[in-house]
C-alpha cells in the first residue's frame, strides 16, 4: 500500500508518545522544512504599488466558472523586472534547501533560547536558501471579530510558482485534501483545500503569462473561488482589486518588503518543565505577521491537532498571530528583520505565550548550541 506524507503524519499521532508538532509537520511536508508558508511564498513587497481596496461586504455569489481542464504553464510569461522578480523558470522546484551550518557569531540576533539551565536538543544555526525568488504580494486582507481572525486572503503574482513547482502536485504526488479544477478569472485553475482546515490554495495563469496564487482561509473551496471571480488581477501593476470599496469589516495590510533568497536560521527543541515538547525556529526575514494571519499556516499544522482558530496577539512586545488547538503554534516578529515560529504539544494560547515570554537572547558560546563557534 502506497502512503503519502499526510498518512505518515496521521500515523505519528497514534504513537503512545508526544510527537513534536514541527516533526509531524515536516513529515507532512516530506522533509522539506518550512516549504509551505514561511519565506518560500510570503515575501516580496510591492515597489511603488498603492494600497488596494477590499469590499465592505463580500457577497459570495455563485459564478458560471464551471469545472475546466487546467492548461499547461504559459510559454510566454509576463516579466515586469522594474517591479519584482521574474517568475520561476518552467520546471523549477521551489523548495527550501540547506546551505550548511553557519557561524553562530554571525547570527547573534537569532540566538533565542529558554533560560539557562533548561536543556535543549538540536540547537543549531544554518544557512537556508530558496530555489525560487519569493513572489510579489499583490493583496493581503483580513476580516476579524475582535482579535479573532474570521477570514483572510493573500494573493501573490504575477510571478507566483505553479503547483508542480512548489511540490503540491506532480506525477508522484498525492494530495490528501480536496482538490478542485474550478476556473478563476475565466482561466483554468487548480484548488487545494487542506484536510481538517478551511484553508484553500488556488493557482492559475492569466493570458499574458502571469502566474498567480491565492491563499484563503475561513471559507469553503467554492466560496474561495467565488470570491476570486469577483476580483480584477493586473500583472503590470501587481494588484488584485475587489469590485467594492474598502469597509470596516476588512483590513488591508501593507505588503512586506523584499526578502533575500538566502538567510540564517536557528532551530531548537526541548521539553519544558510542564512536559510540553517545544520547537523553535528563528529566521532572518521581514515582517510577515499580516500574511501569516491572513493566509494562515493551517495546512502545515492541521494534521497534528492545530485546525484553525487564529488570533492576533502581542508577544514579547511585538505583533504576533497564534493558532491554538490540541497543540499550538505562535508566530511573531522579534525584530525588524527577525521572525520567530514557536510550537508546543498539548498546550493552548496561555502555555505557548508563557514559553515565548521566557525566551532569552543568548551568546554564541552557549554550550547548548551544537558546534558552537
Amino acid at each position: 500500500m502506497a502512503i503519502d506524507e499526510s498518512m505518515l503524519a496521521d500515523a505519528l499521532q497514534t504513537l503512545d508518545v508526544d510527537v513534536p508538532v514541527d516533526l509531524a509537520r515536516r513529515a507532512r511536508l516530506g522533509g522539506r522544512r518550512r516549504l509551505v508558508r514561511r519565506r518560500s511564498y510570503v515575501a516580496a513587497g510591492a515597489v511603488g504599488v498603492a494600497a488596494v481596496a477590499v469590499p465592505s461586504v463580500l457577497v459570495l455569489r455563485g459564478t458560471d466558472g464551471g469545472k475546466v481542464e487546467p492548461g499547461a504553464q504559459s510559454s510566454t510569461q509576463a516579466v515586469y523586472s522594474d517591479l519584482y522578480a521574474a517568475p520561476p523558470a518552467p520546471g523549477s522546484q521551489c523548495q527550501v534547501g540547506g546551505g550548511g551550518s553557519a557561524t553562530l557569531s554571525a547570527y547573534r540576533d537569532l540566538l533565542l533560547l529558554p533560560p539557562e539551565g533548561q536543556p535543549v536538543t538540536d540547537a543549531s544555526v544554518m544557512l537556508s536558501t530558496l530555489d525560487c525568488p519569493p513572489p510579489h504580494v499583490a493583496l493581503t486582507a483580513l476580516k476579524t471579530d475582535g482579535d479573532q481572525i474570521v477570514e483572510g486572503l493573500v494573493i501573490y503574482g504575477p510571478n507566483a510558482p505553479t503547483p508542480m513547482e512548489v511540490g503540491i502536485a506532480g506525477p508522484n504526488v498525492h494530495f490528501g485534501g480536496q482538490a478542485g479544477e474550478l476556473a478563476v478569472d475565466g482561466q483554468p485553475a487548480r484548488e487545494y483545500t487542506f484536510s481538517g482546515s478551511t484553508h484553500t490554495d488556488v493557482y492559475w495563469s492569466e493570458p499574458d503569462g502571469g502566474q498567480w496564487r491565492a491563499s484563503l482561509r475561513g471559507m469553503t473551496q467554492q466560496q474561495a473561488v467565488d470570491l476570486l471571480n469577483q476580483m480584477t488581477f493586473d500583472g503590470k501593476s501587481g494588484t488584485a482589486v475587489p469590485p467594492q470599496p474598502t469597509a470596516d469589516q476588512w483590513t488591508v495590510e501593507p505588503a512586506v518588503t523584499d526578502t533575500s533568497t538566502s538567510a540564517g536560521e536557528m532551530t531548537a527543541h526541548w521539553t519544558d518543565a510542564e512536559g510540553h515538547q517545544v520547537g523553535l525556529v528563528v529566521t532572518q526575514g521581514p515582517d510577515q505577521v499580516d500574511q501569516l494571519a491572513a493566509g494562515g499556516p493551517a495546512e502545515e499544522y492541521a494534521v497534528v491537532g492545530y485546525v484553525g482558530s487564529m488570533q492576533l496577539v502581542t508577544v514579547r512586545g511585538h505583533d504576533g498571530v497564534i493558532g491554538a488547538g490540541e497543540s499550538s503554534v505562535l508566530f511573531w516578529q522579534e525584530a525588524p528583520d527577525v521572525e520567530a515560529e514557536l510550537s508546543i504539544t498539548h498546550g493552548g494560547a496561555s502555555e505557548i505565550e508563557q514559553v515565548a515570554n521566557s525566551l532569552m537572547l543568548t551568546a554564541p558560546d552557549d554550550s547548548r548550541f551544537e558546534g558552537k563557534s
